[in-house]
């Protein structure tokens, strides 16, 4: 039997009290030196009377899940609160629910320990996942067990630096995704013409400008000026809601000479519909037949079915805007044009993500020099 006065962080003025009984140990923050003194003699006094309540059988503890959930329902206050956006609570759901939650949900979350969480995330390595599925699975179970602190639930949390013991492989340059080639480009946009004529101007904007899936969905006609060929991104569609870019900064991009003129024929089209159908003309450039914006699943959807009709091997929506800076890169556009283009905060990340490509270009640009000076 002992009961113990400490304060675990040296400096902190935090004062914790340790007992020790029965095989069993037990701590509790009290606050001052003095407080946890005074608590200290009063449980040595209930331990001679053995009439410690701290003692009883330990009641149960919350699972895992349901920590989780609390934690959810407070991270979608934050986004109330301009806090984050939509897209990424949709994106650590998702992790959640179909990653953590299978091997954890049942777990007490105080139980739960480091070797444990290495385990998982290291076995989430050795099945092929993705690096960015493990970190984002390594961000949603940190915010949990942070959560878990804060309501006083655990003491401690496990992920603290876990990231240094799994090496994950980040991979730079042109190998982090597929592109399509400049037949592959074209065979894709004359496919749409037959198979859906109605999203080809969606198609032949998405690979002209490189635009954002959100981005595109969110474009309205105010933001476009057909007569200098500019559109305006300042708004991003996805999950039902209509929030800013991803960096959360407006700019503007150049439209081809091909994309203006398809925009201007369907700009007329939305015109002489809304005269013959007694309404005003829609908002939404690429608009569900009601005026809505369309949503991200179903332009996946159809981006699916394209590429199959297309006899093409499936590459997420996301490779369309790689493609266009690969093309860019190739073009010889400076990193800062490609950057401004795309959106990235900075040009500095923009040549992380292609400065594989840009280096390789300048390597055949080399060749191509001493050829032709010979």
């Amino acid at each position: 039997m002992g009961v113990h006065v400490k304060e675990k962080k040296k400096g902190s003025g935090v004062w914790w009290v340790f007992v020790y009984h029965a095989g069993r140990k037990i701590t509790k923050r009290v606050g001052s030196k003095a407080a946890a003194n005074r608590a200290a003699k009063e449980i040595e006094a209930k331990l001679v009377l053995n009439d410690l309540g701290l003692l009883k059988p330990k009641k149960k503890q919350p699972l895992f899940k349901s920590t989780a959930e609390d934690w959810l329902v407070e991270f979608q206050n934050i986004i109330k609160e301009g806090g984050a956006k939509a897209s990424t609570l949709e994106r650590y759901d998702q992790i959640l629910r179909h990653v953590v939650l299978p091997h954890f949900a049942t777990k007490e979350i105080e139980n739960i320990r480091r070797p444990a969480v290495l385990n998982f995330l290291r076995g989430l390595k050795n099945q092929g996942k993705s690096t960015s599925t493990i970190e984002i699975s390594m961000t949603v179970m940190g915010n949990i067990f942070t959560h878990a602190l804060d309501m006083e639930i655990i003491e401690q949390t496990p992920m603290v630096q876990i990231g240094k013991s799994l090496r994950l492989n980040h991979s730079k340059g042109k190998d982090r995704f597929d592109v399509f080639t400049g037949d592959e480009i074209e065979h894709i946009l004359f496919t749409c013409q037959d198979y859906r004529p109605d999203w080809h101007a969606f198609f032949l904007t998405a690979f002209r400008t490189g635009l954002r899936l959100g981005e595109l969905l969110a474009l309205e006609w105010d933001d476009i000026d057909l007569d200098t060929g500019k559109a305006t991104v300042s708004k991003s569609f996805r999950a039902g809601v209509l929030g800013t870019p991803k960096n959360g900064k407006q700019r503007t991009v150049d439209l081809s000479p091909q994309v203006v003129d398809i925009l201007i024929k369907k700009r007329r089209q939305n015109r002489l519909s809304a005269i013959k159908e007694g309404r005003k003309p829609f908002a939404v450039v690429f608009c569900k037949k009601n005026g809505e914006n369309t949503s991200q699943n179903t332009t996946r959807g159809v981006w699916r079915s394209l590429l199959k009709k297309s006899g093409l091997q499936y590459r997420k929506f996301h490779s369309i805007r790689h493609t266009v800076a690969s093309l860019m890169v190739a073009a010889g556009v400076p990193v800062t044009d490609i950057q401004a283009t795309l959106g990235h905060h900075s040009a500095s990340f923009t040549l992380d993500v292609y400065g594989q490509s840009v280096k390789q270009e300048a390597a055949k640009t080399a060749v191509l020099d001493s050829i032709s000076h010979g």
